[in-house]
């Protein structure tokens, strides 16, 4: 099974993460994305670097002048010089993962001159902002987050960093949003993404939200929240269910409810009251 990991958050804790969904022999780690370089997307990006195998490393051109992306990017540098491949991700990439999931990316939408690594493949060096950055003096930092859709059969998962309003209107005019399953909330919901014209074309059956509890800034915003209620969208937030688990067979989605104790006692009670049931229609099958 391919695995592909979109973002890491601020903390090694993505690592106990991944050692959770991963068999422990498992050490490859197909695809990573970073959606751009602030340091609660890619903190603990470097972690895993350093720890997984990563044929396939996805950012945009975006460089940031952080020791959090500084390590990021030293990291990805040494992936690339034992064999592993750094794509500046825009608008028209596709590509296969295994298990019929098809990833497009939709946002940013470079040149293709432009898309050039800021990791030299022939030098091993790094480029220099200056070179790397093309993005336009007045375009917003966040709408050049990587957005991508994530189809799976019949189910549609899109992901969009921390995208913008602005942002969205853009991916509206040019036709790339279509109603999708599960909608990952722009910018852990703030008031400046997830306009209702979005809401509306998305139509997502479930929004996920992803945010730190009791955060300084607010996130995520009432008007934001109440707007996706009324759409009928299920709303999960990390602030109020930390980590949680989807599963699809490409046709439906649920969610995977961790084991409590309490559950746990039900299940194995369950379980022995069936196996009773089986042996005593057993026994009574024997008499015929």
């Amino acid at each position: 099974m391919q695995q592909m990991l979109i973002d890491g958050g601020s903390s090694v804790s993505v690592i106990d993460c991944l050692e959770k969904q991963m068999p422990f022999w498992d050490k490859t780690l197909e695809v990573m994305v970073a959606t751009h370089p602030d340091s609660d997307h890619i903190g603990g990006l470097s972690n895993v670097l350093e720890s997984y195998i990563v044929p396939l490393i996805i950012t945009n051109q975006q460089t940031k002048e952080t020791a959090d992306f500084d390590r990021f990017q030293q990291a990805v540098t040494r992936q690339v010089a034992t064999g592993g491949n750094h794509l500046i991700g825009s608008e028209g990439f596709h590509f296969m993962l295994d298990n019929n999931v098809d990833v497009s990316i939709l946002n940013p939408s470079y040149d293709q001159a432009q898309s050039v690594s800021w990791v030299s493949q022939k030098s091993e060096t790094l480029l220099s902002a200056v070179e790397t950055q093309s993005v336009p003096a007045d375009t917003d930092y966040n709408n050049q987050s990587v957005v991508m859709m994530v189809s799976f059969n019949q189910l549609d998962i899109l992901l969009t960093g921390d995208l913008e309003t602005s942002g969205e209107q853009a991916l509206l005019r040019k036709n790339l949003i279509n109603e999708v399953e599960v909608l990952k909330v722009g910018h852990h919901g703030a008031k400046t993404s997830t306009s209702p014209e979005f809401i509306a074309k998305t139509s997502p059956e479930i929004s996920v939200i992803s945010v730190g509890k009791n955060n300084r800034y607010g996130h995520p915003n009432a008007e934001v929240i109440t707007q996706l209620e009324e759409s009928g969208s299920l709303i999960l937030r990390t602030d109020q269910v930390s980590t949680f688990t989807l599963s699809s067979d490409g046709r439906t989605i649920w969610r995977d409810q961790p084991l409590s104790v309490p559950r746990l006692k039900v299940l194995i009670a369950n379980w022995l009251k069936n196996l009773v049931f089986f042996k005593t229609q057993t026994k009574t099958g024997s008499r015929f």
